[in-house]
């Protein structure tokens, strides 16, 4: 077997538990562009240039997370990662904003952190199994 058919054997590989990991990812960064949106919409106190920027920046990861759903199938893994670094970032420019939000929610950020690390996981999985398939395959060929 030629390694220029290694993106085909992967992709055999990865099939359909694959989409069920991918969609999983795809529900989880839409709940965190949804809860951005909310949060916008629930930001009354915009005095403060700390909280405009916190609002300029909310808008912005929504509208991200937004894409980063609908690309995931482009790269999985960076995507996850990416998802959960920008939440984390998120997160924390919101907690310097206004500290009381850092516990407002806890039980939604919590399982957000979850669904995306357990995708992350799960998909990285999923692709060290295939490229060990693969490498089994280009050693007994």
């Amino acid at each position: 077997m030629k390694l220029k058919n290694a993106k085909e054997l992967t992709n055999k590989f990865l099939s359909q538990k694959d989409n069920n990991i991918l969609e999983q990812a795809r529900v989880f960064l839409f709940l965190c562009a949804m809860l951005q949106t909310a949060s916008i919409f629930f930001n009354t106190d915009k005095t403060n240039i700390i909280n405009e920027i916190s609002l300029i920046f909310s808008i912005t990861a929504a509208v991200t997370f937004i894409v980063l759903a609908f690309i995931i199938r482009k790269n999985p893994r960076k995507i996850i990662l990416t998802g959960i670094i920008l939440y984390s970032a998120l997160l924390l420019v919101n907690g310097y904003a206004d500290h009381i939000t850092i516990f407002q929610g806890i039980l939604a950020k919590i399982i957000i952190y979850v669904g995306l690390i357990q995708a992350h996981k799960d998909k990285f999985r999923k692709t060290v199994i295939a490229y060990s398939r693969l490498l089994l395959t280009q050693f007994s060929a």
